[in-house]
């Protein structure tokens, strides 16, 4: 299976490195990352060209002024998977998830829900 991770990018410079690097470090490696760039006011979209440059699973649109609606219709438009993801800038996800879905998925499905997990500034966890 290929997963589609469509990820809306607007002035998320504090947090979208780690988030990149999330979906860079996946344990499966059959995936693209759709990187939706609005016109953001700080570095988000020079970080968003690093990964364009160092990965070429990664793949940018860029789009001014799209909202996050529209950011991740034009992601859904541009997706190859057969699975879609949304992730949002200032989110990152855990380095095997791509692998685990894959093992437990067994059946082709519709819909693949999981929980998230909220980050607290003292790095605990809110579940």
């Amino acid at each position: 299976m290929k997963y589609s991770i469509i990820i809306p990018i607007y002035n998320v410079e504090p947090y979208l490195e780690k988030c990149l690097n999330s979906v860079k470090n996946q344990t499966y490696k059959n995936f693209e990352a759709i990187l939706v760039c609005d016109k953001s006011n700080d570095n988000s979209n020079k970080i968003a060209n690093k990964y364009i440059n160092i990965d070429e699973r990664f793949i940018k649109i860029y789009e001014e002024n799209t909202g996050l609606a529209r950011a991740k219709n034009l992601g859904i438009k541009k997706a190859s998977g057969d699975y879609l993801i949304f992730l949002d800038g200032d989110d990152y996800i855990e380095q095997d998830l791509l692998e685990t879905l894959e093992k437990e998925s067994k059946e082709k499905c519709d819909l693949i829900r999981f929980q998230a997990r909220e980050i607290l500034p003292d790095g605990s966890f809110k579940e």
